[in-house]
């Protein structure tokens, strides 16, 4: 098989595993949209569907209260393409699309930069699975508009390199385009995350190679151009924004949700402090509130590889992602910093303007899915396989050790052992990983040809065994209540006989929002 073909099957199984990894959806048993999903980015996206079906312009949300600016908003993503899917299709269908298309193309973006970035066929795949089925990215499923925000991140630095290489200016013009996408699927915070790492590896680029360094500096130029071009987005929100209770954010808000130190050790033990939906994973949590806004974790074995990367392949990039991952994993710990110097971030313009320090685990994970791709691809071109192999045995054990000490001596005192070890798959399904993992970069390293067959099975099945307990599955069901008509919409129907008399937006059965139009055309709110 020449390398464009295996190329092209690597990219079409990095797209078709979220529609295996998230088969009750594809089967029609599931609505991916737990939590925030089905509490506002569905009904936002639903809205956007009738006010264009009815001929209107999506700006106005005519069902909250007596109607709220909704293009403003801008978490309902009306400019994103992937949204689209609601006009002609039902809502249950139309949302399992959304989101299943978001990670088939944040995974494909992901295998594309690393291709492009020097990785071979088989570690850009690798980075591709690790992003899309990465901690950060499975824990956020309910935040749609999060994850449809940061899936474009990898396509923006995949535009640039394109632009670096070969100076064309469609590839600038892709940067921009790329960037005004990412605006318009909705998350402030995940594109000033995305943009702010663009701009630093591009900035880090120009200065280590002096060929390509004005390319690279353009690129930064583009990256604002690509703001420009979502004007027609920002400038309401920015407008809306004025008048939010957070125009004014105070340090404490700034870092609430900081990641707590201790959930460092997730990294290794994803369990640690429980957490799963139950059906395996059983043990009650026990850690702070929103245990998915510290989720990071992307396997055991892919941590051996990342922290290898730089011991392997010290090239100008994998010193990039490293420093990367470092650096953003600080951030992500916000007020733990040391005597308070986490305020000095608090004065960085736009930087300071959100919340949530933990979602800097957004660059944590995708540093560690490009450098664990570029450590899988340095295995198979060293010349030095003796000292490679050392490297990571001295890497492995380090890992196994931490994962040992992590569900022993520094498990949390909250989690008890009712039953024994043998009855928590929460602390020793980790080590069994950890130990699988080091022989199987072991068997790899070596150069066996069933390497790394063994090696896409371990990364898969590390993933699967966190991410398939993560709570995805406790979704909304397609034949749920969720989308039968509540009794009060039955009781107005049945009162008012003629419905172009009252508008009706229905999601769930209590409380339901409910507009009556008066005969003056005043809009009046009722709620049941």
């Amino acid at each position: 098989m020449s390398e464009e073909t295996s190329g092209r099957a690597a990219a079409l199984l990095v797209a078709i595993a979220p529609f295996i990894y998230f088969l009750p959806a594809v089967r029609g048993q599931l609505v991916l949209c737990p939590d925030d999903g089905w509490l506002s980015n569905l009904p936002l996206r639903m809205t956007v569907a009738r006010e264009v079906l009815d001929a209107h312009l999506p700006l106005w949300n005519p069902y909250i209260f007596s109607g709220y600016p909704l293009l403003g908003a801008e978490q309902a993503g009306i400019l994103l393409p992937l949204n689209w899917f609601f006009l002609f299709l039902s809502a249950p269908v139309a949302m399992n699309l959304a989101v299943l298309s978001t990670y088939a193309l944040a995974g494909v973006g992901a295998y594309l930069f690393a291709r492009r970035s020097g990785a071979d066929v088989f570690g850009s795949m690798i980075t591709g699975l690790l992003w899309h089925l990465s901690g950060f990215f499975i824990a956020h499923i309910g935040h749609t508009v999060f994850i449809q925000t940061a899936g474009l991140l990898p396509w923006i630095l995949w535009a640039i390199d394109g632009y670096a290489v070969t100076g064309r200016r469609s590839r600038a013009l892709m940067i921009a385009a790329l960037v005004a996408l990412q605006t318009f699927a909705g998350h402030p915070q995940a594109l000033v995350y995305s943009l702010l790492l663009a701009a630093a590896y591009s900035g880090y680029m120009a200065l280590n190679n002096r060929i390509l360094r004005l390319r690279y500096l353009g690129a930064v130029a583009m990256l604002a151009a690509g703001l420009a071009l979502a004007a027609v987005q920002i400038l309401p929100t920015l407008e809306l924004a004025r008048n939010s209770f957070r125009a004014q954010i105070t340090y404490e808000f700034f870092t609430s949700l900081s990641l707590p130190p201790k959930y460092l050790f997730t990294f290794f033990a994803p369990y640690l402090f429980g957490g799963g939906d139950g059906r395996f994973f059983a043990a009650p949590y026990t850690g702070p509130p929103f245990y998915g806004e510290y989720a990071g974790y992307v396997g055991v074995t892919t941590l051996i590889l990342a922290i290898a990367a730089p011991l392997i392949k010290r090239d100008v990039r994998t010193k990039f992602w490293s420093v990367a991952a470092i650096v953003c994993l600080a951030l992500a710990l916000g007020q733990f910093w040391p005597f308070n110097l986490y305020r000095a971030v608090f004065h960085i313009p736009i930087l300071n303007l959100f919340r949530v320090p933990a979602r800097h685990l957004l660059e944590v994970d995708f540093a560690l899915a490009v450098l664990a791709g570029r450590a899988v691809s340095a295995v198979s071109i060293t010349q030095n396989r003796k000292r490679v192999a050392a490297v990571t045995l001295v890497v492995s054990v380090g890992v196994l050790v931490f994962t040992c000490l992590s569900v022993t001596a520094w498990r949390p005192s909250d989690f008890r052992l009712e039953r024994g070890l043998l009855h928590a798959p929460e602390l020793f399904l980790p080590v069994i990983l950890a130990v699988a993992g080091a022989i199987t970069l072991w068997i790899f390293v070596r150069g066996w040809r069933v390497g790394r067959v063994l090696l896409f099975v371990i990364v898969a099945v590390d993933l699967s065994l966190w991410g398939q307990s993560s709570g995805w599955r406790l979704s909304p069901s397609r034949n749920g209540v969720l989308w039968q008509q509540p009794p009060v919409v039955s009781f107005l129907r049945r009162r008012e006989g003629d419905e172009k008399q009252f508008r009706v937006l229905s999601l769930i059965p209590l409380p339901t929002r409910v507009c009556l139009m008066q005969p003056r055309d005043s809009v009046s709110p009722k709620a049941s």
